[in-house]
């Protein structure tokens, strides 16, 4: 697992962690909370009436939740990102970073310091700036959006959130299992 921070969001990232065990050890990320879906199963969530009855509405591709009073509220699939706001919001489409298998906010470049010598550095220079390059144009959205928090699960779970209380209680459960 990993943690870190950019301006005034903390980030947490895990490919061994899943959205249920995120949202299990700390639901309050999403009750209380709006929470617009950007991505479900890599596309976008086509709303059953189950959820239209809740209060969900769909628009531009994006769905937007009612207050959540259960966790259980938010669909969930695979290659899903969410957004989460403490008043209703609307955002305009933005890039969607779950469906980007190489997509980290851990700096690549770590990664270079103990690349096999058999391996093709060059690639992995060129593929680090292309991830820092993502990296880039995240934040900048982050900055443009303004989430309390962004929560995406594919090829690994990212948490980013400006919430030092969420955060705290999540780094705290995993520092005390280790």
């Amino acid at each position: 697992m990993y943690f870190g921070n950019h301006g005034t969001y903390f980030w947490l990232e895990s490919p061994d962690l899943h959205l249920v065990d995120l949202l299990g050890i700390h639901p309050q990320i999403v009750e209380g909370r709006y929470v617009t879906v950007t991505a479900f199963d890599s596309g976008p969530l086509r709303l059953m009436e189950e959820e239209r009855a809740l209060g969900w509405i769909d628009q531009n591709s994006l769905a937007y939740s009612p207050r959540i009073e259960k966790v259980a509220w938010v669909p969930r699939g695979e290659y899903d990102e969410w957004y989460t706001f403490l008043t209703s919001a609307r955002i305009n489409m933005p890039e969607v970073f779950v469906n980007d298998s190489g997509f980290t906010l851990r700096d690549p470049r770590q990664d270079l310091k103990n690349l096999d010598p058999t391996w093709d550095k060059k690639m992995h220079v060129e593929w680090s700036e292309i991830i820092l390059e993502k990296q880039f144009r995240f934040w900048r959205q982050m900055q443009a959006i303004m989430p309390e928090s962004y929560i995406a699960e594919g090829d690994r779970l990212i948490f980013v959130t400006n919430s030092l209380g969420h955060y705290e209680a999540i780094r705290q459960h995993f520092q005390k299992r280790t």
